[in-house]
């Protein structure tokens, strides 16, 4: 493992804050390990959005 790499956590992995329900009315993806301060009275749901993941072929 390198210095500062996490095993649970997904390489490229984002997030919306979304004011509808069911990840409706999302906002901009946040990046992970990004800082947000933010209201979240409006938020109804979170949705987070993981990269594919790429197999390498045997």
């Amino acid at each position: 493992m390198t210095s500062g790499a996490r095993h649970d956590q997904y390489a490229g992995a984002t997030a919306n804050l979304c004011t509808g329900i069911n990840g409706g009315g999302c906002g901009s993806p946040i990046a992970a390990e990004a800082g947000v301060h933010a209201d979240l009275t409006a938020i109804h749901s979170i949705r987070r959005n993981r990269p594919q993941s790429v197999r390498p072929r045997l």
